[in-house]
């Protein structure tokens, strides 16, 4: 979708002098990103348009608009790919950096704080292109049809605003698509046995038909806060967390790395992430403790029927689970 550098620079700060070829390598490695975003289909779709097309006008009108979306993303994710990888040359004499009176290699917080700077900006880029591919779902079919599609109704968390108000995560929708298979385990290995495989599926045939009774929207918001407070402590190590003063970010990139600002000799942030990752995961734990328990106090032939006929329920006169037990029978995953 990027022809060569007039193009480029478009969306990104890049020398005009720049050889092209140098950066195909990159863009084409960007592009795989972003088919896993918007799904196979629908990227082979983009491709097969775009190179069939002569120029930007011989588009259809949708092609191009999505091609526009997907352009920042594109040009932003290469680059980011390309600065680190940029700054030597491998030959048989091994791995070398440019340095003479006249040009020196960048230093390394410039190179951190650029590739920083490029995954933000694509980042963006990527949360407003998949925004336009949900708003045009009845057009882009490929991609709404795709396991790709960022509102999905398998699960009883199904869409970005759900998630980040129980946990943040700056209304990512990249993050939130991170976050489903950690949403699925908790759903599955966890939730399904605690309430039920016949009333789990009458919440999501309400959630998917926006016919939530009263009593089930009370239940699923404690499910909610349960599943999205595990699946964040099952997920935060592989994710970049900003902490601040009064709460801890789950930000839009994948990184090992220590955020700039965070070393230190005693490990003290990675320490702080795995507490928080602690108390995320107790948090969720006392949600879910705390949907059963309502279940078990309110169900009836009546009321709950589903769960009340299920073997998930438990008489609370004779329940004995929650005096004792802190851990309460909640299965690791």
């Amino acid at each position: 979708m990027i022809r060569d550098i007039g193009t480029l620079q478009q969306f990104v700060n890049v020398d005009a002098n720049s050889a092209f070829e140098v950066l195909l390598p990159f863009l084409k490695e960007a592009e795989k990103t972003i088919s896993e975003l918007i799904s196979p289909e629908q990227m082979a779709a983009v491709k097969t348009a775009y190179t069939a097309a002569t120029s930007d006008a011989a588009l259809s009108a949708d092609m191009l608009n999505l091609i526009n979306y997907i352009r920042p993303v594109l040009a932003n994710y290469a680059m980011q790919k390309a600065v680190p990888r940029l700054q030597f040359a491998v030959s048989t004499s091994g791995a070398l950096i440019t340095s003479n009176e006249f040009q020196k290699t960048a230093f390394s917080w410039q190179i951190r704080d650029a590739v920083d700077g490029y995954m933000n900006a694509g980042d963006g880029a990527a949360d407003d292109l998949l925004e336009f591919l949900e708003a045009n779902k009845t057009t882009y079919t490929l991609f709404a049809n795709s396991s790709a599609y960022t509102e999905f109704k398998n699960c009883l968390v199904f869409n970005t605003a759900q998630f980040n108000a129980i946990r943040p995560i700056n209304n990512s929708r990249r993050v939130f698509r991170f976050m489903k298979p950690y949403l699925m385990d908790v759903q599955d290995l966890l939730i399904k046995s605690a309430i039920s495989e016949a009333y789990l599926n009458e919440l999501l045939l309400q959630s998917k038909n926006n016919a939530l009774t009263a009593d089930n929207k009370t239940v699923l918001d404690l499910l909610q806060k349960a599943m999205c407070n595990m699946a964040a402590s099952l997920a935060l190590l592989e994710f970049t967390v900003t902490i601040d003063h009064d709460r801890a970010t789950i930000s839009t990139s994948r990184s090992t790395e220590i955020p700039s600002g965070k070393e230190s000799p005693d490990n003290k942030y990675d320490k702080r992430i795995a507490l928080i990752a602690a108390q995320w995961r107790s948090t969720g734990e006392s949600y879910l403790k705390s949907a059963i328990d309502y279940l078990n106090k309110n169900a009836s032939v009546s009321r709950y029927a589903t769960f009340f006929s299920s073997s998930a329920y438990v008489d609370p006169s004779t329940d004995t689970r929650f005096k004792n037990d802190t851990s309460w029978g909640i299965v690791s995953i």
